[in-house]
């Protein structure tokens, strides 16, 4: 994907990648891939919860494509290069893009605020769907409060984004 990013970052401008789709989903147009927002709502998209990474489909995922989130049933988790996407390390804590830590307050819903971690967190590691290849006991994880990935024990708890494949038509900036 980030080949992918760095061509059509060249046709189309920063402001213009993330799309928030008003169904507390963000698209992607660089990688063509849709993101689940999260919230502070103590309900399945809040941003303190933490899920086992079971075989890669955490209870999380399950539960999204039973109620066909925002109108799908194909959601999983990301790759780690999928989710290393979203690390922005000219920002920090968290190190990730405004689209995905916005409006973030309590109780707010994923169709008010897009949130990645609060003050009070202390790790803010989210899981992606790759196993370490040193270690088949854990798997591949981000910590979006530094950026950095870390191999964590599978058996551990952390957040999920939960992403899926979105058709997207890039809209390229004109050339100046």
């Amino acid at each position: 994907y980030g080949a992918v990013a760095q061509n059509f970052g060249q046709a189309c401008s920063l402001e213009a990648r993330f799309i928030d789709n008003g169904d507390g989903t963000i698209t992607d147009r660089w990688t063509g891939l849709m993101w689940e927002k999260l919230s502070d709502d103590l309900g399945i998209h809040d941003k303190d919860d933490g899920y086992a990474w079971a075989s890669g489909n955490p209870l999380k995922i399950l539960a999204l494509n039973a109620t066909a989130f925002a109108g799908y049933a194909d959601w999983r988790l990301p790759t780690f290069d999928e989710l290393v996407e979203l690390v922005d390390l000219t920002t920090t804590e968290p190190t990730t893009y405004s689209a995905f830590n916005s409006n973030c307050s309590l109780f707010c819903t994923v169709l008010s605020c897009s949130c990645t971690l609060s003050q009070n967190d202390t790790s803010s590691i989210y899981w992606t769907a790759d196993t370490y290849v040193v270690d088949a006991n854990e798997a591949l994880a981000i910590r979006f409060r530094t950026g950095e990935w870390v191999p964590s024990d599978k058996r551990n708890t952390w957040v999920v984004r939960a992403v899926r494949n979105a058709t997207v038509t890039p809209t390229p900036t004109p050339a100046p």
